[in-house]
């Protein structure tokens, strides 16, 4: 039980380094019924699970590039999972930021 309580405070502190404090929990009142709130980490939620998924996207295109070998359509199918990889990823980053930009300029008025 100890280990699992690690392992969250670690991840949390973790969540907290990188998107800031004031975006995750009751500093935004997302445990008090605030809809700013629930959007804000829904948000955030959605941007990160679409991040994991163009890693791995990425990753198993490379695995397939370096494992193809002779095979030019294992080659070929790689490097496409791969731009589309990079791509997606470069979207995702441009989503976090308008997001950040969108959500700075409303709460700033707030």
């Amino acid at each position: 039980m100890k280990l699992i309580e690690t392992v969250l405070a670690a991840d949390n502190a973790f969540v907290n380094g990188l998107i800031g404090a004031e975006t995750f929990g009751e500093n935004n009142g997302l445990f008090k019924g605030n809809a700013e709130g629930l959007i804000t980490t829904g948000l955030y939620a959605l941007l990160g699970f679409a991040g994991i998924i163009g890693v791995c996207a990425l990753v198993w295109g490379g695995f397939l590039y370096l494992t193809a070998g002779v095979d030019e359509g294992n080659a070929k199918k790689g490097k496409q999972i791969i731009i589309w990889a990079i791509t997606g990823l470069m979207i995702i980053g441009l989503s976090l930021l308008i997001t950040n930009v969108i959500l700075s300029t409303f709460m700033s008025q707030g």
